[in-house]
């Protein structure tokens, strides 16, 4: 176990798996119990993968696999991210923040981002658009008086 925890521990838990050997010749068991055993005692202490090995010629495919994995689970990560960001700081794009959140619902799905939204307050048709799509509140104004602001140099 010490050993496990060094590895984990080596790169903060991040990107680190182990690799499971299966008995693939044992007439009795092929090493499942085993590789439960090990799942068992890991994931108590770890969040960490372990990869079962069904025979050697399959390393380079396992690991392939793993390390696939890790780029897609990056993007989502990123992704996420990216979301969350937005999501924070679109209530404060306004001259009297917070932006309800039902605006900020119709601001998400027309300005998929700050930079849209920016250039949407700052262009004509952006702000034609704008005042279209919120029209009864006056927030429209708020988010363009915010941008405006926002650029005086």
């Amino acid at each position: 176990m010490a050993r496990i925890e060094r590895l984990y521990h080596s790169s903060g838990g991040r990107h680190v798996g182990l690799i499971f050997l299966l008995n693939e010749k044992s007439p009795k068991n092929n090493g499942t119990v085993d590789f439960m055993n090990l799942q068992a005692s890991v994931l108590a202490n770890f969040e960490m993968q372990i990869l079962p090995l069904f025979g050697a010629e399959l390393l380079l495919k396992t690991l392939m696999s793993f390390q696939q994995q890790l780029v897609y689970s990056r993007e989502a990560l990123d992704q996420t991210q990216k979301l969350k960001s937005v999501t924070a700081l679109l209530p404060y794009c306004s001259t009297n923040p917070p932006i309800p959140e039902h605006l900020r619902n119709v601001l998400s799905d027309v300005c998929h981002s700050i930079p849209g939204l920016a250039q949407a307050a700052t262009t004509r048709e952006g702000q034609e658009g704008l005042r279209q799509w919120l029209p009864e509140t006056g927030e429209a104004e708020d988010i363009i008086g915010f941008w405006e602001q926002e650029f005086v140099v």
